[in-house]
C-alpha cells in the first residue's frame, strides 16, 4: 500500500495501470465511497477500441445475442474476451 502513498486518487495514477483499491492512500475513496474507489481502479484498466465494417459488427452483435440471449456490454465484452483468449494461446503456440 505505501507505494502509491502521497498522490491523490486521479490522472496521478495513470503511470500504475495495476492500481488495487488497498493502494489508495485516502480511506474515503476506498471505505466511504468504495464505489468511486472502485471506478477509479477500474478506469485504469487497459481498453481496445475496435473498428469494424458494419456488415460484420451486425453479425457480431447477432452472435452475441445468440449465445448469451442479449447484447448487454458484459456479454459482448465475455464474447470478444474468450476469442482473444483462444488467439493468445494458438499464438503462444507457434
Amino acid at each position: 500500500m505505501s507505494k502509491y502513498k502521497g498522490y491523490a486518487p486521479g490522472s496521478e495514477f495513470l503511470a500504475y495501470p495495476t492500481l488495487k483499491l488497498d493502494d489508495i492512500e485516502y480511506d474515503f475513496f476506498r471505505k466511504e465511497s468504495s464505489s468511486l474507489g472502485q471506478s477509479l481502479v477500474e478506469n485504469k484498466k487497459g481498453r481496445i477500441v475496435i473498428r469494424w465494417e458494419f456488415e460484420f459488427y451486425q453479425k457480431f452483435l447477432k452472435a452475441v445475442e445468440k449465445k448469451y440471449g442479449n447484447i448487454w456490454a458484459n456479454n459482448v465484452e465475455a464474447a470478444v474476451r474468450a476469442a482473444v483468449e483462444d488467439w493468445i494461446k494458438k499464438v503462444g503456440e507457434k
